[in-house]
């Protein structure tokens, strides 16, 4: 596994984000559009990363990945980061070279990482349901496509369910329903599947 970055170099080297120790980083220029990246050894598949961002941290970011270098394809993108750590996953996807491109800076200094972790297919997240249609299944609630949807195979009480590769702190979860949406829900959290909280519910969504 190799790594390069648009700038960085000495103690802020690219390398020392994947260098498994948490005090080290790779830090960028004063600039917005920087980017970090790595090239496998070989054709590697990735389900997500674990980016652990420095103070100086990138608020608005994609994460692409390509085959040869030169040609990329967008795979997760984020609007309004706030540094620390952000868990990204996607639909697992094979490639050669992945790279993180900065496009705003959410501070005046550059775009620093302490840390990546890549996630493979193995660690994707493994998403459950009550019940689902034909064509309609779980998975497709978290492919990244806003085109397919889980669909319930029934009309009783419904339930969705991810589990993370990790344990992960959220503050907040998008959902985008189809036409057939709950119009009462909640949104529970559970550390080992077994003792659920209630964080949100809703009664009267439209």
């Amino acid at each position: 596994m190799s790594v390069s970055s648009s700038s960085g170099s000495g103690d802020y080297a690219p390398k020392f984000a994947i260098d498994g120790k948490p005090n080290t980083r790779w830090s960028s220029n004063f600039y917005d559009t920087e980017w970090w990246q790595v090239k496998f050894a070989q054709p590697r598949t990735i389900s997500g990363l674990k980016i652990l961002w420095e103070t100086a941290f990138a608020e608005k970011y994609e994460i692409a990945v390509s085959d040869d270098g030169e040609q990329w394809k967008k795979v997760y993108d984020v609007a309004e980061g706030d540094g620390r750590t952000d868990f990204a996953f996607f639909k697992p996807v094979e490639c050669r070279y992945l790279r993180i491109q900065c496009i705003q800076r959410g501070t005046g200094w550059g775009n620093s990482i302490y840390e990546v972790k890549f996630y493979g297919a193995e660690d994707a997240p493994k998403v459950s349901a009550a019940s689902a249609a034909e064509g309609g299944s779980a998975d497709l609630a978290l492919d990244g496509d806003p085109a397919t949807k889980w669909v319930s195979g029934a009309d009783a009480d419904q339930y969705l369910e991810v589990q993370l590769p990790e344990q992960v702190d959220l503050g907040g979860v998008e959902l985008l329903w189809g036409e057939d949406y709950a119009t009462s829900y909640g949104v529970e959290c559970s550390t080992d599947g077994h003792q659920w909280k209630k964080v949100f519910s809703e009664s009267n969504g439209n």
